[in-house]
């Protein structure tokens, strides 16, 4: 299912994960970070969002992230002093994003808030990278909670209430009722 309804947006949840990510840390650092399709030949860190920049160098991470049911969980690794942060599928990368955010920085995203208040963070111009090696799958396949606001995809849910463009941020529309959990992966 995860995989169906992902089909045909997988460019437009990569986009969402550049943009949050470029977004993030201009406001975290006051920066700003280009977002490009290839590398640049500066000699800088690089931050690689996908799994086909991670393939080649992390390729067991991707067959476990690619394993089981639930399957947009996140990497986030470095290598040669360049940061990739990459899923199975696309909002795995977009989960990562937001992870990575989170445990670099004190930001903090609400479930529930209005549009002028989407986070609570400090401005850090010399961002410190101290967290960039983690693993993490969801044992829980549908994640989520009633709501439309984009931070329900921060807080990296994946099943939201209706009045929210879900498939663009990788995840579904609320069928009815309240959110759940329809299955627990106990692996």
């Amino acid at each position: 299912l995860e995989i169906r309804m992902q089909k045909g947006n997988e460019n437009l949840v990569h986009a969402n994960a550049a943009a949050e990510l470029k977004l993030w840390l201009g406001r975290l650092t006051g920066g700003d970070y280009p977002v490009r399709e290839t590398p640049s030949a500066e000699r800088n860190i690089k931050i690689f969002l996908g799994a086909s920049y991670a393939k080649p160098h992390f390729a067991k991470d991707l067959e476990t992230l690619a394993a089981g049911d639930a399957l947009d969980g996140y990497a986030i690794r470095v290598k040669g002093g360049d940061i990739y942060i990459f899923g199975a599928l696309p909002k795995g990368t977009l989960n990562g994003v937001y992870a990575f955010l989170e445990s670099n920085t004190d930001i903090i995203f609400p479930r529930w808030s209005p549009e002028e208040l989407d986070a609570v963070y400090t401005v850090h111009p010399d961002l410190a990278v101290v967290c960039a090696d983690t693993l993490d799958k969801p044992r829980l396949i549908l994640r989520g909670w009633l709501g439309a606001a984009r931070n329900l995809a921060r807080n990296k849910c994946n099943f939201y209430h209706a009045g929210f463009d879900a498939q663009a941020w990788g995840g579904y529309l609320e069928a009815g009722g309240h959110c759940f959990s329809l299955s627990y992966n106990a692996g």
